[in-house]
């Protein structure tokens, strides 16, 4: 087994601000005069790391979860077939003769309307109060 060199940690990390934003410049020079740009700059490369494992692990779940509807779809398409259901992809517009779908009388109350034309009027006393 080959052992490796531990690599020698820098006393200190130098920053070129030239090409820094001012903004960006103002706000570590604020957390430098207040004493806590070291803390600060750990914090954000440990939030930075964290962000990357939560990235890594929502990638996984959401291919887990591909995978999964996907064999949920294929079952559904094994039912769908297997119980004798016909499912056009068509609109019903452009469905033949013999595909018309039978509209379902739901009507529970009232008259059923068979012709497509109103006739007639509803007449009603209406009292304008202003």
């Amino acid at each position: 087994m080959i052992k490796t060199k531990k690599k020698e940690k820098r006393q200190q990390f130098g920053l070129r601000t030239g090409s820094m934003s001012d903004e960006v410049y103002e706000h570590l020079e604020k957390k430098a005069e207040e004493g806590v740009f070291r803390e600060y700059m750990i914090n954000l490369v440990r939030a930075d790391i964290q962000n990357q494992k939560n990235n890594k692990e929502l990638i996984e779940l959401m291919s887990s979860f591909k995978t999964e509807m996907g064999n949920e779809i294929k079952d559904l398409k094994k039912i769908i077939k297997s119980s004798h259901i016909v499912v056009s992809n068509k609109p019903i517009g452009d469905l033949c003769e013999e595909e018309q779908f039978e509209p379902v009388d739901t009507l529970q109350e009232g008259l059923k309307i068979t012709s497509q034309e109103v006739k007639g009027t509803v007449e009603e006393d209406l009292e304008y109060d202003f």
